[in-house]
């Protein structure tokens, strides 16, 4: 009996996707042009992609640690307890 409905469930989960699938790949999608909207210049769109890739990446700055953030570290846990936060100075 379990057999029976584990291979229908199975069946109808494949027969599912390929219908879809089918219905997804048959449907056809059109572009609709809104005639309110103003035509696209193709050469002011062309100018602003070069001034945007003329310029140089920004430089990504690294952020500045605090005395009191590197004097903390995180331990592995030990036997499955949560990881405790110490202080650098009792380690040594």
């Amino acid at each position: 009996m379990r057999g029976k409905i584990l291979l229908i469930t199975i069946l109808a989960a494949v027969n599912s996707f390929l219908v879809f699938f089918a219905i997804g790949f048959n449907s056809k999608h059109a572009l609709v042009e809104d005639p309110s909207l103003p035509p696209v210049d193709m050469e002011q769109v062309r100018k602003s992609v070069e001034q945007r890739e003329a310029k140089p990446p920004a430089k990504i700055s690294k952020p500045e640690v605090t005395a009191e953030h590197a004097n903390k570290v995180e331990t592995k846990p030990k036997s499955g307890k949560k990881a405790k936060r110490v202080s650098k100075s009792k380690h040594r």
